[in-house]
């Protein structure tokens, strides 16, 4: 071999496979793996299921548990004060089915007082019911309004305090009425007022104003 051709042979060979290297990191760098697919199938609506008309109209039974907020109605020296923690528990039960559902009930009350001149709540107040219920749901509605009426007795304890009772104990009539919606379960909630006019020795008028959660089977 000429060593004279060396200094023209050596640049040459550099570039061709400066070339080639270049080449082969071209194709090595573009090339890319393909990224993983994420395919989610959407709905294209979203709502909330109403009842069918079967299952809106048909006769239930219900369990309703309330919390109110008690209204006392009464002279100005009424030193019992209105109460935060009332609460009361329903049961009804649907004659028949149909848009318009009569029912029988009952049902059970509670509050708790603080009384003028004590720093704790001192008077406890029970309350027992029976009387009728009428529900209106139209077919396929989860909306649903009742009334409903009846006899109530109610009675009272103080134990703390050994002179006359606040209240006597004694019955009178209930009327009430409410607003329910029903989710996409048994389970339903509301807004409701019921009213309790004593009659007798004690006349005393209360109203609840409260919501409630109750489920249907």
């Amino acid at each position: 071999m000429d060593t004279r051709s060396f200094p023209l042979v050596a640049p040459f060979g550099l570039a061709l496979f400066a070339l080639g290297a270049c080449q082969t990191l071209s194709i090595r760098t573009s090339r890319r793996d393909p990224e993983p697919a994420i395919r989610l199938d959407l709905a294209e609506h979203v709502h909330v299921r109403a009842p069918d008309a079967d299952e809106a109209t048909r006769a239930k039974d219900t369990l309703q548990l309330g919390f109110a907020w008690v209204d006392r109605q009464r002279d100005d020296e009424d030193p019992v004060r209105d109460a935060f923690s009332g609460w009361s528990l329903w049961f009804a039960h649907d004659l028949w089915s149909g848009v318009v559902r009569p029912a029988v009930e009952a049902g059970a009350g509670y509050s708790e007082h603080s009384v003028v001149g004590f720093k704790e709540p001192l008077l406890e107040i029970y309350r027992v019911c029976a009387g009728g219920k009428l529900t209106l749901q139209p077919e396929g509605s989860p909306l649903s309004a009742y009334g409903r009426m009846g006899w109530f007795y109610r009675f009272s304890w103080d134990p703390s305090f050994e002179a006359e009772p606040y209240d006597q104990d004694g019955g009178g009539y209930y009327l009430g009425t409410g607003l329910e919606v029903q989710f996409d379960s048994p389970v339903r909630g509301g807004v409701f007022v019921d009213y309790f006019k004593g009659h007798g020795v004690d006349p005393l008028e209360e109203r609840m104003f409260g919501i409630s959660v109750g489920v249907a089977f």
